[in-house]
């Protein structure tokens, strides 16, 4: 990142706190949220170490707390929020150690997946870290970013967006890791921006009947389930799936996917499809999920409905197995694609698991 604030320096730091110091003092707020991802580069990487960077980042939300908490009304309460990453790799670089800003005083976590919903995180270890940690993972308006080849780079971006079983579902699995709640982050994106680099096809309302049932997690357990595991864009550092094209005969492509069963366990067994950046007609691949070989179906279809038609390309771009219910796993399961039969490699970019 070219141009962001280096919190190494004592005036920048101070510059927001007195921005904090205002906004608490003139408003009556139940608190703030302070996003460490608009921009993630915090310190320059060569200037300083983790343990300077940690240091000076618990005592600024130190800080920040102790503003809030001398401009609270008697005997309220004014919360301290911070969006972060959801992938560790990062936090090293921006000097962020969840049990030292706990004890700073951060009471919620928004964990960010930066411009995508990223339902399969490391809340898990989250929680083990801090049991009685308030982690809400962030939702988007987008699950997928169609990658690009070198010749295609001045192209604009195709973001596949979200669908409201798949929010469903990435809730369901975040309250069955330990999640307080959900956030939402560009909700309002499926209507389009004025962004030219992005392509938005036909411009939508937000499905704003999401609202009220993503806080209800009875509910959610009730629900068939529709995972998904795709190429975004990502900061430096953290590793994504479907990085670069498949290779025929290549060693097995694996992913490791968290799945969390519905109320009473998986009943129906259902659907696993792949989708590349063009015509999967005439390749043959292997897939087996937990050690078991998945057989073929023509069926690559959308598992549930699905108003939006940017990035869902066209049926010759999907290959789909079948899942028996009985292979599933409450917590990592284990896919492994193999290309068999393919005249040149192919770049895999969107995979889902649709199960009831």
């Amino acid at each position: 990142m070219e141009h962001a604030f280096d919190f190494a320096r004592p005036e920048i730091r101070e510059f927001k706190l007195r921005m904090i110091r205002e906004i608490a003092e003139t408003q009556d707020i139940d608190g703030l949220e302070l996003d460490f991802m608009r921009h993630w580069a915090l310190f320059h990487p060569e200037r300083t170490d983790f343990p300077e960077r940690l240091r000076l980042t618990t005592g600024f939300l130190r800080e920040v707390r102790n503003i809030l908490d001398a401009t609270t009304k008697p005997g309220g309460k004014r919360w301290l929020g911070v969006r972060i990453p959801c992938w560790p790799e990062m936090f090293d670089e921006m000097g962020i150690d969840l049990k030292a800003w706990r004890e700073a005083g951060v009471d919620l976590f928004n964990l960010s997946g930066h411009y995508f919903t990223e339902s399969q995180t490391t809340l898990s270890m989250f929680k083990r870290e801090i049991p009685n940690g308030n982690f809400y993972p962030e939702l988007h308006y987008a699950v997928a970013s169609r990658p690009k080849t070198p010749e295609e780079a001045s192209r604009p971006s195709v973001h596949r967006r979200t669908t409201a079983q798949q929010f469903y579902t990435a809730a369901h699995l975040a309250y069955a890791r330990g999640a307080a709640g959900v956030s939402l982050f560009n909700f309002h994106y499926y209507r389009g921006t004025k962004n030219p680099n992005d392509v938005f096809g036909e411009p939508k309302e937000p499905p704003f009947e999401v609202l009220p049932k993503l806080r209800n997690p009875d509910w959610l357990a009730t629900q068939p389930q529709h995972y998904a595991v795709a190429y975004t864009f990502r900061p430096a550092g953290c590793a994504r799936p479907f990085l670069k094209p498949i290779v025929p005969q290549a060693p097995p492509e694996k992913l490791d996917v968290d799945l969390a069963p519905p109320k009473g366990g998986w009943k129906k067994g259902g659907r696993l499809r792949i989708q590349a950046t063009e015509s999967l007609a005439g390749s043959l691949w292997e897939v087996r999920l937990n050690g078991t070989k998945l057989e073929p179906t023509s069926d690559v279809s959308e598992p549930y409905e699905n108003p939006y038609t940017t990035g869902i390309g066209s049926p010759e771009d999907y290959q789909a197995w079948s899942v028996p219910h009985g292979v599933l796993l409450d917590g990592v399961n284990r896919i492994e694609l193999v290309l068999r039969k393919s005249s040149k490699p192919l770049w895999v970019w969107y995979l889902d698991l649709a199960v009831e």
